[in-house]
């Protein structure tokens, strides 16, 4: 058993396959629910601190099946607020979609002029006076709940969130991987984004579970990171935090290429280092390989509703899935290396790893279209998971708990 405190981190395992009807993938009631019910009371998952690491540095977040533009700002006073996007005069956008990054003082609409600090306080009004009865205190920007956790920047959008941000990421809290991923030292390695005709939950589907690895990745991954027989770990209790999926290597089913093998031995990432652990700098090794075992590849944590975070000895990798229609999304992702690449070779290791990682998304996307088109014409009512994809099953349970009944504790919406 592994534990903090009176957290157990070994949670428990699946016992028995389960079926569960497909209308969930394109039926456009349920499609709403999920919106109303799921993300407009989590919290979601929108960048990093080092989007807006300075004062005066803001980003935009717009969410467009859930309706909202967020003005997300580094104020001057050190601390991150995020905004509702719109002007308290005519409700224009503040900052407009083809600045989507940067830094300013203030905050000018353009319809009028009006002008915000990075408080959300409305601080001019041109021609003031012609206004008979106006409160200024009023016509602020409205905000939206704002927290910080592991570096990340998550927003609610309830009006009282039903649990503070670490509350929600637990046990991953307790754990301690928050202090981890928050080290200023991560860097950046590779982001990659795509549109995709395919519901947001079979984008999740597709990256929780380690049975399709054999079949799908024959040609990338399947002989170096065996996990057909990998069971997770299902966190109990209906929280945020799903589980996780510990993976191992296998050096003995696989040989690796001449260009493999020199990244290996010229950096610290990639599939083929034997240890993501040795000679790891960070000051945080206690919160990953947690069975502290030497083939130890790396950590999958599904957290709901929308976040699959990968997490290895020398960096982790950050994927979300954004609904857009019962039948589109957005998949987004994030690489981070343990620092910048200080060499040739560190660089040459880290842009072989970065291929690696585009050529296994490519496989994992390149089926999820043909899956949409045959589910929405009802040539499967049905669709059946294995104890293997235990965490789907978790997973379409938790959400089916709180798209049909609401969340535990109704909030108010800002």
């Amino acid at each position: 058993m592994i534990t903090v405190g009176s957290i157990d981190f070994r949670g428990v395992t699946p016992t028995h396959s389960q079926v569960f009807s497909t209308h969930r993938y394109y039926a456009e009631d349920y499609f709403r629910a999920e919106i109303e019910n799921v993300f407009r009371h989590s919290w979601l998952n929108v960048g990093r601190l080092s989007d807006v690491p300075a004062p005066g540095d803001f980003m935009v977040r717009d969410l467009h099946a859930i309706g909202v533009s967020a003005l997300i700002v580094h104020g001057k006073d050190g601390k991150v607020r995020a905004f509702h996007n719109v002007c308290g005069h005519r409700g224009n956008k503040v900052v407009m979609a083809h600045t989507r990054k940067g830094s300013a003082r203030a905050f000018n609409c353009a319809f009028h002029g009006w002008v915000y600090d990075h408080t959300g306080r409305l601080v001019h009004v041109p021609g003031q006076h012609y206004f008979t009865d106006l409160d200024p205190a009023r016509h602020g920007l409205r905000p939206i709940h704002c927290d910080t956790w592991g570096g990340f920047i998550y927003l609610n959008l309830a009006d009282k969130p039903a649990r503070g941000l670490d509350e929600y990421l637990e046990p991953l809290t307790s754990q301690g991987l928050g202090e981890h991923l928050a080290e200023p030292h991560w860097h950046r390695a590779y982001s990659f984004r795509a549109e995709i005709k395919a519901n947001w939950k079979f984008v999740c589907d597709a990256q929780l579970e380690g049975y399709h690895v054999e079949s799908l990745h024959a040609r990338s991954i399947a002989g170096a990171l065996p996990c057909t027989a990998v069971v997770p770990t299902i966190f109990e209790g209906n929280g945020a935090v799903l589980s996780r999926l510990t993976i191992h290597h296998d050096m003995t089913k696989t040989t690796p290429t001449p260009l493999q093998m020199l990244a290996a031995e010229l950096g610290q990432g990639g599939t083929y280092v034997r240890s993501q652990v040795d000679g790891m700098k960070t000051a945080h090794p206690e919160v990953y390989n947690l069975e502290q075992r030497p083939d130890w590849a790396f950590d999958n944590y599904g957290i709901l509703p929308n976040v699959v975070l990968f997490v290895q000895g020398s960096g982790f990798m950050i994927q979300r899935a954004w609904p857009v229609t019962p039948q589109s999304s957005v998949f987004e992702m994030d690489v981070y290396s343990y620092g910048a690449p200080a060499n040739f070779g560190e660089m040459f290791n880290l842009c072989l790893n970065n291929y690696n990682v585009r050529d296994v998304l490519t496989e994992d996307l390149s089926t999820l279209e043909h899956t949409q088109a045959n589910m929405a014409h009802g040539y499967r009512p049905e669709i059946v998971f294995s104890i293997q994809e235990g965490v789907l099953i978790e997973f379409h349970r938790r959400l089916e708990e709180l798209t049909v009944n609401g969340p535990l504790q109704r909030e108010s919406r800002t």
